[in-house]
């Protein structure tokens, strides 16, 4: 299966969460935050559908 990410290197964002609910992680280690631990499914989750959040807890200049 070949995964294609859009990225845009300057813009620091929530994209990569998505990805990984979409199930398009790039590496097998990315996806298992979705597959092994409830936890982590659930920051995942939040991250995905609330960039506020994410830019709150990872702030970019």
């Amino acid at each position: 299966m070949k995964k294609v990410w859009h990225l845009i290197p300057t813009k620091l964002d929530n994209s990569y969460f998505k990805n990984l609910l979409a199930n398009k992680g790039l590496l097998n280690s990315d996806q298992v935050l979705v597959t092994k631990s409830e936890v982590a499914k659930q920051l995942v989750q939040q991250y995905a559908v609330n960039n506020e959040l994410f830019s709150s807890n990872f702030p970019s200049p």
